[in-house]
């Protein structure tokens, strides 16, 4: 496995044109104006946010296809500087730290002259020396990003980092519990110095299947295992990440109706009832692949997910409109799937919840009790 420069643009070069809702500006439609969220090195770096003159930055945020230019504080104090973008894509821009520029927050323009607000971040530029090109291995930078994750979700926790060295090097990265157990391993090879990399953890462990919930860190090596010297403590935070194996199905206000063994006409209630209102987002509890998707008189609109890596399926009765997710179909854990209703039989707008072990929902398992997994995932989600 090769680390590549993080971040890196997700599109092809953007072109100026007309936006649904953009501005006209001398009779041209222009697109919405862009706004610039986060700014990182990729290349020459000091850190992920320290770069020198001649370092590609990239900044990113809505509506960056038209950016042009890029302006940095300049060294005078009372100036900016520009700097010609070097590739655009939708979210995004790449530009080279101009001769001039000096440390502070930036602001991108567009070819319609739309300027964003100056961001919030500062990008620090430090002398051409701070490249060290000599020395011990070590870990210049680092940041983990989002610090909470789902496991098999619709995003992961990156690890962005910066070695400092003399030459590419291969790499140990671990990610190990609170007291030292290391759940999952990575072997970059060939990391180049002074270039920001990245390395994605979906929660999985060594086994293929979750983790347990709990709390997680990375921790970057050389290849021999020997921990990498940090370049000052205040430099590298703690690169911990809280992972979570699902969320709460229901994305708004709720309460708790009818559990498991409830009396109903003929037999006895099966799942748990969660009341919200009709309209309520649904996003699937725990990920996996769509075994049933449809309208049953009873269930109404209807989907039964296989759960990845536990065998277990999970049922979403009496949604608005046909779910949102086809059966065959794979989804990820926290992804839409439809919303509260109250189709079939159902008295007033909630989600009946069911939980059916291996292997499965009328496949020759049973139902299980899903209120202490709701109530569970309902304290943290």
């Amino acid at each position: 496995m090769t680390t590549a420069a993080a971040l890196i643009l997700t599109s092809g070069a953007g072109q100026a044109g007309a936006a649904a809702g953009g501005s006209s500006i001398g009779g041209v439609g222009a697109p919405l104006p862009p706004k610039l969220r986060h700014a990182i090195c990729l290349t020459q770096c000091v850190g992920l946010d320290k770069a020198v003159v001649g370092s590609t930055i990239q900044v990113s945020g809505p509506n960056m296809a038209a950016v042009e230019t890029v302006s940095f504080r300049h060294r005078s104090a009372k100036k900016r500087v520009l700097a010609p973008v070097v590739a655009t894509a939708t979210t995004s821009a790449q530009v080279v730290v101009p001769p001039g520029a000096r440390a502070g927050t930036l602001r991108v323009i567009d070819a319609y002259g739309q300027k964003s607000e100056l961001g919030k971040e500062r990008m620090q530029v430090r002398p051409r020396r701070s490249l060290r090109a000599g020395g011990t291995l070590r870990l210049a930078d680092a940041n983990v990003f989002p610090r909470r994750v789902l496991y098999n979700g619709v995003r992961s926790a990156t690890l962005s980092f910066v070695i400092g060295g003399s030459q590419p090097s291969n790499l140990r990265v671990d990610v190990v519990t609170r007291d030292g157990t290391v759940v999952q391993s990575f072997l970059p090879t060939g990391v180049a110095p002074n270039t920001t990399s990245n390395l994605a953890w979906n929660g999985t462990g060594l086994d293929g299947r979750p983790v347990p919930s709990g709390w997680y860190s990375f921790r970057v090596s050389s290849a021999d295992g020997i921990s990498l010297r940090r370049a000052t403590a205040s430099q590298v935070a703690n690169l911990g990440v809280a992972v979570y194996d699902a969320i709460f199905p229901i994305r708004g206000k709720h309460t708790y109706g009818d559990g498991i063994g409830a009396a109903r006409s003929g037999h006895t209630h099966q799942g748990q009832d969660v009341f919200a209102a009709c309209g309520t987002p649904l996003v699937a509890a725990r990920g996996g692949k769509v075994q049933y998707a449809g309208y049953q008189g009873s269930a109404g609109n209807y989907v039964v997910i296989d759960v990845a890596g536990s065998g277990e399926d999970h049922a979403y009765m009496h949604l608005t409109e046909t779910p949102l997710v086809p059966a065959g179909s794979r989804v990820k854990t926290g992804q839409p799937i439809g919303t509260v209703g109250d189709t079939g039989n159902s008295s007033g707008c909630h989600l009946h919840f069911e939980i059916w072990s291996a292997p499965g929902w009328y496949e020759g398992g049973t139902f299980t009790d899903p209120a202490p997994s709701l109530k569970a995932w309902d304290k943290y989600s």
